[in-house]
This record gives structure tokens, C-alpha cells and sequence, in this order.
């Protein structure tokens, strides 16, 4: 079963129907689906994480305590048996709902061209473009360039590789995770349901041997990226990029069929993971404090890639501009539009924000989105964006009036960090759920 909390209460269940039979069971544990992993946890078994088990007993009593005790007040009260509340699901409705709200708010993007031809754009409050109008003049205060070393993030976890699906792939949380699973069931990437960044040195192994291949060894920058956890981050599992797998597929020297939108999906973990492993990219940037009509702005452009690094798998956005001293400009050109203030959420933000704020564990962020869309308390809308519905709205404001004590945020993210506690033997399931009680 997978090597998580809820996957040892799986094992463990299986473990207490079987114990009559056959004294004799351990618990075998393997993070990717590779014959070299498998044999090594053959030979490895291990005996069962009774605080892992513990732990998963504590989180499905008070599920279950608040989620079931509640939803059928829910039922009475708006007539409808489809509707359900729960410590995770309704903190996030709250995000969505606050946001739609606030989507009536406007402000004025500005688009401006100086005479040098370069462009900047802003956001103020409606009006502001006609003081900039009837001036037409900007004054460019500061000139600063600067040679910066650009570092590449760390490997994927589940909320980091939600969020990259999502907005990439222009798909939901729930298919990023079906996607993820295809690869890990297909043995090209690690187990996908994970909050490390953790490598094993068999990663930085594979890492390794691409880049001094690829690209050299200066290429090479070996890091850990060491977190808490038991998992290790998602990455994959051999040293072969997109185009080799298109051959191996063509080829039939592997057994998996891919989509193409599970090739691109394999294609971004690939990338993101060799590049953790490589040098920064050295570039300039260009730095400049603008006065236009009273108000002091700062910009910021890349300019120029003076060496290369992990740029040469994920390529940094670079922008020529014109030169640009200190002194006044004038305005060529003023485009304006009024746009809202605040743009709706999407699945990656709001994963985002599951795992910043500690609710909500790797296993549950696709499905508590799905949940949300189920119950029609959420609507997507184009390009995965979240939209509260009527519905919605007036579950949440229900909820939040009369059960805040059970549903807010701090609560929730109080009982993960117990969880977590509980785990690692720092706490006892008994009491945690005695308190609760």
C-alpha cells in the first residue's frame, strides 16, 4: 500500500484480518515502481509504523465527528442531501467565496510607452491615468544594473506539481493527480503523493549523469534539498528526457502508452528535477525608479543571460529594452482598461495556499477541489479558475455562523500539526482525541 499515514492503516487493516492465518507479515515499502526499488524493499521488510497507524485512527475520528455531525444539520437546513461540511473542505470554500466577492472591485491597468520606446505597465485606482494625461511626463529617478545568480527551485512535491499541471496543462487538480499516478503506476517517476523535496543519492545519481552528459560536468550543482518526511520529492525515476521516451515508446522498448498530455506532464517533472540539480544562471538585471504624475514606481527586467546553468533546461525570460539614463521623458502613449482589482483563484493557488497554511495533506488537496466542484458549492470556469456559487455562498455563511469553532482554519491546521506530532511518537492518539471529545 503507498508509504503514507493512510497507507499503513490500509496495510495495517489487511495485517489484522490475515494475522490469524500467518504470524508471520511485515509491511514492504517502496516510493517508485522500478524493479531495482522493488527488490531492495523485498529485501528490506520492515515492521508496521503503529504511529503512523495512530495517527491516520485520529484524523478519520475527528472527520468523521465533525463532517458527518454536521452535514445532516446541513440537510434540514437547506433541504437538499447532496451538501457536506468538513474541517478542510469548508476553510477552502470560505477562500473562494471571500474572493468571488471581492471580484466586483475595479482598478485601471496603465500600459505606458516613453519616448525611448521603452514600455512599463501598472495597476491604481479608476482616474489615475488622467493626472499622467495631462502631464505627460516621466521622470526616471534611478538606473541600477546588477549581475545576479539565479537559483533553480527545488524538485517537485504534490502541491508544487498541482500547481505546475494545472496552469500548464490547463486541467483540474483531480486529472494533475490522475496524470501523476499514470506515470508513477508506468515506474517513470517517484511516488507523487509526497511534502518533501528530499533526493535520495540515487536521484542526484541520475541528475548527475544526464547533466555530465547533456550538457557537462560544470553543469552539475549536487543538492539534497532535505525536508521532514518519510517521502523523497517527485522526479524521475531514470536519466530519460521527453524525446528519448518518445523513442523508446515509437520503439516499443517500453510497455507504457502515453497521452500526449501525459508526456507533456513527464516532460515538466523531468525538467524541473534536472534543473534542481544544476548550476544557477548568472544574469543582469535592470533596475529603475520611475516619478509619473507624483507616484514613485519600481521596475524590474532581466536583460541578458551573462552563463548559463539550469537555464539551459528551463529557460529564463529575458526582455531587451532600450537604454535608459536618469532625467525626463516624455510619454508616448497611454493605453488604459479597467480590470478587476483581484482575479478569481485557481486550482494552483488554492493548493498553494493549502499547503502554506498546513491544511490539508498531499493525499487530499485534488480531492477536496473535486468535493467543492461536486456539492456545486464551486463552478470552473476557463483556464481552471473557482468560482463560488449562490449555493455555495449560503452553505459557507451558515457554516461560518453557526460551526466556526469546528471549521475555521486554525482549527484545522492545529489537527494536522498534531497529526504530524503523532507520527513521529511526540503525542498520543488517545489524548489528542480525548481533548477533541
Amino acid at each position: 500500500t503507498d508509504p503514507d499515514a493512510e497507507g499503513e492503516k490500509i496495510a495495517f487493516d489487511l495485517y489484522l484480518l490475515l494475522k490469524p492465518f500467518n504470524k508471520n507479515i511485515k509491511r514492504a515499502r517502496f516510493r517508485e515502481v522500478t524493479k531495482r526499488e522493488i527488490i531492495k524493499s523485498l529485501n528490506n521488510l520492515e515492521d508496521f509504523d503503529l504511529n503512523l497507524v495512530e495517527a491516520q485512527i485520529v484524523r478519520r475520528i475527528e472527520d468523521r465527528w465533525i463532517g458527518f455531525g454536521i452535514s445532516p444539520i446541513l440537510w434540514k437546513a437547506f433541504g437538499n442531501r447532496g451538501l457536506s461540511a468538513g474541517r478542510v473542505q469548508t476553510p477552502v470554500l470560505g477562500w473562494i467565496c471571500e474572493r468571488t466577492k471581492k471580484l466586483k472591485e475595479k482598478e485601471e491597468l496603465i500600459n505606458i510607452t516613453l519616448e525611448n520606446g521603452l514600455r512599463i505597465s501598472f495597476r491604481d485606482e479608476i482616474g489615475a491615468s488622467k493626472s499622467i494625461l495631462k502631464n505627460k511626463i516621466a521622470e526616471v529617478l534611478e538606473v541600477e544594473k546588477r549581475v545576479e545568480e539565479v537559483n533553480p527551485h527545488p524538485p517537485f512535491t504534490t502541491d508544487t506539481l498541482i500547481s505546475a499541471l494545472t496552469s500548464s496543462l490547463r486541467i483540474d487538480a483531480n486529472q494533475a493527480m490522475m496524470i501523476a499516478q499514470r506515470l508513477f503506476e508506468n515506474g517513470l517517476i517517484t511516488y507523487h503523493r509526497t511534502g518533501s523535496t528530499t533526493v535520495s543519492k540515487m536521484g542526484i545519481a541520475i541528475a548527475r549523469d544526464y547533466i555530465s552528459s547533456n550538457f557537462g560536468e560544470e553543469f552539475v550543482r549536487e543538492r539534497g534539498w532535505q525536508m521532514e518526511g518519510p517521502h523523497e520529492c517527485i522526479r524521475p525515476t531514470k536519466g530519460i528526457d521527453l524525446g528519448k521516451l518518445r523513442s523508446m515508446m515509437a520503439l516499443r522498448s517500453i510497455k507504457a502508452i502515453l497521452s500526449e498530455q501525459e508526456l507533456r506532464a513527464y516532460d515538466i517533472i523531468f525538467r524541473r528535477f534536472i534543473a534542481s540539480q544544476m548550476r544557477g544562471t548568472k544574469v543582469e538585471k535592470t533596475l529603475i525608479r520611475v516619478s509619473i504624475a507624483g507616484k514613485e514606481r519600481d521596475f524590474e527586467f532581466t536583460t541578458k543571460i551573462l552563463e548559463e546553468g539550469f537555464s539551459k533546461v528551463i529557460p529564463i525570460c529575458v526582455k531587451e529594452i532600450p537604454e535608459i539614463r536618469k532625467g525626463k521623458y516624455g510619454i508616448s502613449s497611454v493605453k488604459t482598461r479597467i480590470v478587476p482589482a483581484h482575479h478569481p483563484f485557481t486550482y494552483s493557488e488554492i493548493v498553494s495556499m493549502m499547503r502554506e497554511r498546513g491544511i490539508g495533506r498531499p493525499s487530499t488537496y485534488a480531492k477536496i477541489l473535486e468535493v467543492l466542484k461536486k456539492r456545486k458549492y464551486v463552478n470552473e470556469v476557463k483556464r481552471s479558475m473557482l468560482f463560488s456559487t449562490p449555493l455555495g455562498s449560503k452553505v459557507y455563511s451558515f457554516l461560518k455562523e453557526r460551526y466556526e469553532k469546528y471549521l475555521n482554519e486554525e482549527r484545522t491546521k492545529k489537527l494536522e500539526e498534531e497529526m504530524d506530532k503523532i507520527e513521529r511518537g511526540e503525542l498520543r492518539g488517545k489524548d489528542v482525541i480525548g481533548r477533541f471529545y
